[in-house]
């Protein structure tokens, strides 16, 4: 019976040991399973903390693209706005010499309308003044007859001794 027993107690312990073999083989197994989850975990950390740089980096860089945009876009918008201030003045002195014009185009009717009267006025002094050229030259025929003829008697009065005043 001891020897039963202690056969018995044997086995047992052999089965127990065979147990904890078995269980240490597993745990072992399931350690190794977990230490290469850990690495694969591990490298995907790394992955995404290296992707995490590169997006940091470019989060950074696409910053700075868009300060540089909003800096062109805010030159772009001044430029835009001195243009626009720029047309308006140009606007304005159309606007003025198109005014100077019309009043220029207004004087310039009526000095053409004073003109257009002065060079009647001058026109009719100048049929005024052929009539009375020709009114002279009428009246200056009988003088040209009539002088040859005074001359005449003027020396015979001088031969005979009177005076006479010029008359003409």
């Amino acid at each position: 019976m001891l020897i039963d027993n202690l056969q018995d107690t044997l086995r047992k312990l052999h089965e127990r040991c065979a147990t904890h073999d078995a269980q240490l083989i597993a745990q072992r197994k399931e350690t190794t399973r977990a230490r290469e989850t850990l690495e694969e975990a591990a490298q995907e950390m790394d992955a995404i903390n290296f992707e995490k740089k590169q997006l940091a980096a470019q989060w950074k860089a696409s910053l700075v693209g868009v300060s540089k945009r909003d800096d062109a876009l805010k030159a772009a918008e001044g430029a835009l706005r001195d243009q626009a201030e720029t047309r308006r003045a140009v606007e304005s002195e159309t606007e003025g010499y198109k005014k100077n014009i019309r009043e220029a185009e207004a004087e310039n009717e009526q000095m053409s309308a004073i003109l257009r009267k002065v060079e009647k006025e001058a026109e009719a002094l100048t049929k005024d003044f052929e009539k009375c050229r020709t009114r002279k030259e009428v009246r200056l025929v009988p003088i040209r007859y009539v002088r040859p003829r005074s001359r005449v008697a003027r020396r015979s009065l001088r031969r005979a001794g009177v005076l006479f005043f010029r008359a003409l």
